[in-house]
C-alpha cells in the first residue's frame, strides 16, 4: 500500500475538514487533495519517475509536506532538508538526488551534474495542472518513499530511509498509545521536514485530524497557539520545550497555568532535566510524554507520567513492537540491567542508510540497527541510559562519559538544562566546563561538590551559566558548538582565571 491512501480516502470523505493549518490560513483536505494531485501531475511531466529522489526545502512548512505526499503520490522519493538548499550541497551527489525542489529567487541552486532538473515551488504551482490526471502509483511494500536526515551532531548527517510499509505501521501502532481521532489538533512544535516531525502529521493526516504547522518555531509563538486556537495535541522537541518552560516562569507570565485545550504533551529527540520535565507537566500540561527514540528507530520508548515518577532514572519503557538489546563488544544480548550497546529491533524502524560507506551502512545487519547509544534495559523493560560510545570525554587519561556527570547535575533543582564539555587549559591540557541554564541562579559551590562525590577528578573547573544550551532542530545539543563558544569567549577575556560568560 502506498503511505498517500489512507489521506486520499479522509481527503474524500471529509474535504471539508481543516487538514493543515498555517498562520491565518486553513486548508481543507479537499483542498489538500487538489494541491497534492496537481504537484503530483506536474512533477510527473517533468520527468519524475518512480524511485526518483527529489530534495524538498520550499521554506513552508505546508509545501513541504503537500510535496512528500505528491511525491508519495507517483511512488518517487521525497528527500527531506531542513533550512536552505546550498548548505546541502555535499549531501546531494552522496544522497543520489536527481531533482530539487526549493524555494530560492533562482532557478537552479546547486551545480551538479547528476541533477536532472531543479524547480522553484512556487513554478510548480503556478504551471500545474487545474484539472490533473493522475493515478496512486503501486509500490512495494518496502519501497522507500521519503529520505529524512539525522541529527548531525557527530558529523555530516546520514540520509535514513523510511519505507511505505513500515511508516504505515508507525502511524497505526502508535495511536494505541497516543489516541489521534479526527476532532483533534496538533501542534506540531518543530520543523516538518525531520523525520520525528514525519510520522506526527502523517499520523494526524491519516486519520482525519488537523495539523498546525508554526512559522517561527518560537516558544511565544507556541504558547499563543496553545492559549488562543482549539489545539488538543502537541509535540515538540527539548529545545522549544525548554524556551516554553522559561516563559512560562516569568513574573507575572500570562501562561502560569496550564491551557485549558491541551490533552496531551509529547517531547522527543534529547534528554529532559528533572527540572525542566515538572514544569512542564505543571505549568504547561499533566499529561506529558517523554519519547526516546532515534531517527532510524522511530519510538522506542515512552516515558508516560506514571512512569517518570517512579522510575524518574530511565528513558521509559519500551513500546511493545521494539526490542532493545544491550550487547557487549561481540554483539552478544546482556542480561537485564547490564550495560551495553544498544541495538533495536522493529517493523517500524528504517530500511537502513543512505549514501554512507560500509562501516556506517553495517549499523543497520541481520535486522537489527546498532546504535551508538549505551544502556541497559532491566527485567521490567524499562530502558537506562548510560551515554554515547562517540560521546567521551578523555581528561589526562581519565575517560568520562559527560551524560553521567550532567545527569548528576540536573539533579539540582535549579537547573533547567546543562552540557559538560572539554576545553583547552594550561600547558597544553585539558579541563571540564560546565554550562547549565538556570533562570533563578545556582551555587556553583554545591553543584561541583556533587560532581566532586562522584568522582573528584571528573570535577568541572567551573560552571558557566547561559540563556540556552544549543541543539539542532531535532533537539540534540549541539556539543561542539558549546565548545566552541566557550574557547571564544575564554579568549576574549583574556584566558581561564575566570570562568567565560556566555550570552
Amino acid at each position: 500500500m502506498n503511505i498517500v491512501e489512507p489521506f486520499v480516502r479522509q481527503a474524500l470523505a471529509d474535504p471539508g475538514r481543516p487538514a493543515l493549518v498555517i498562520g491565518d490560513a486553513t486548508v481543507l483536505y479537499g483542498q489538500l487533495l487538489v494541491y497534492v494531485r496537481r504537484l503530483a501531475a506536474r512533477l510527473q511531466a517533468l520527468g519524475v519517475q518512480p524511485g526518483d529522489r527529489v530534495a524538498v526545502s520550499t521554506g513552508a512548512s505546508g509545501g513541504n509536506v503537500a510535496l512528500a505526499l505528491a511525491l508519495a503520490h507517483i511512488g518517487a522519493v521525497s528527500v527531506a532538508l531542513e533550512g536552505g538548499v546550498q548548505q546541502y550541497a555535499a549531501l546531494v551527489e552522496r544522497l543520489g538526488v536527481n531533482y530539487i525542489v526549493h524555494s530560492e529567487a533562482q532557478d537552479k541552486v546547486i551545480a551538479a551534474p547528476s541533477l536532472k532538473g531543479q524547480f522553484r515551488f512556487d513554478w510548480l504551482l503556478e504551471t500545474a495542472p487545474e484539472k490533473p490526471q493522475v493515478q496512486i502509483s503501486e509500490v512495494a511494500p518496502d519501497a522507500v518513499w521519503r529520505i529524512v536526515l539525522s541529527s548531525g551532531t557527530t558529523g555530516l548527517p546520514k540520509g535514513v530511509a523510511l519505507g511505505h510499509r513500515s511508516t504505515l505501521l508507525n502511524t497505526h501502532l502508535t495511536r494505541g498509545l497516543f489516541p489521534v481521532d479526527p476532532s483533534d489538533r496538533l501542534l506540531l512544535g518543530m520543523h516538518a521536514n525531520l523525520g520525528f516531525s514525519t510520522h506526527y502529521w502523517m499520523r494526524c493526516l491519516h486519520v482525519g485530524a488537523c495539523v498546525t504547522l508554526m512559522m517561527q518555531e518560537q516558544p511565544q509563538e507556541a504558547l499563543q497557539l496553545l492559549y488562543n486556537t482549539p489545539i488538543t495535541l502537541m509535540a515538540t522537541t527539548p529545545a522549544l520545550a525548554m524556551g516554553i518552560a522559561v516563559e512560562c516562569q516569568k513574573p507575572d507570565s500570562p501562561y502560569s497555568q496550564p491551557p485549558a485545550g491541551l490533552k496531551r504533551l509529547n517531547v522527543g529527540g534529547g534528554k529532559l532535566s528533572p527540572q525542566l520535565r515538572d514544569t512542564l507537566r505543571q505549568r504547561v500540561c499533566a499529561n506529558m510524554y517523554v519519547n526516546y527514540g532515534a531517527t532510524e528507530t522511530s519510538g522506542a520508548a515512552i516515558a508516560d507520567p506514571q512512569t517518570q515518577d517512579r522510575h524518574p532514572e530511565s528513558a521509559g519503557r519500551l513500546v511493545p513492537w521494539a526490542e532493545i538489546q544491550a550487547v557487549d563488544e561481540q554483539g552478544q544480548p546482556l542480561p537485564p540491567g547490564r550495560e551495553g550497546r544498544l541495538r533495536f529491533r522493529s517493523p517500524t524502524m528504517a530500511t537502513g542508510y543512505v549514501g554512507v560507506d560500509a562501516e556506517q551502512a553495517a549499523a543497520f545487519r541481520d535486522g537489527w540497527f546498532y546504535s551508538n547509544d549505551m544502556g541497559a534495559v532491566t527485567a521490567h523493560g524499562y530502558l537506562v541510559l548510560a551515554g554515547r560510545t562517540n560521546d567521551v570525554i578523555n581528561i589526562m587519561g581519565n575517560k568520562i562519559d559527560p551524560e553521567r556527570l550532567e545527569k548528576i547535575l540536573m539533579q539540582d533543582a535549579a537547573i533547567l538544562d546543562c552540557v559538560l564539555v572539554d576545553i583547552p587549559a594550561e600547558l597544553g591540557q585539558t579541563m571540564l566546563a560546565a554550562v547549565v541554564v538556570a533562570p533563578n541562579g545556582f551555587d556553583q559551590d554545591a553543584l561541583l561538590a556533587r560532581c566532586a562525590a562522584v568522582n573528584p577528578s571528573f570535577q568541572p573547573r567551573f560552571v558557566v551559566k547561559a540563556d540556552v544550551i544549543p541543539r539542532n532542530s531535532s533537539g540534540k545539543v549541539m556539543r561542539a558548538a558549546v565548545r566552541q563558544k566557550l574557547i571564544e569567549a575564554a579568549a576574549a577575556q583574556g584566558g581561564q582565571q575566570q570562568p567565560p560568560t556566555l550570552h
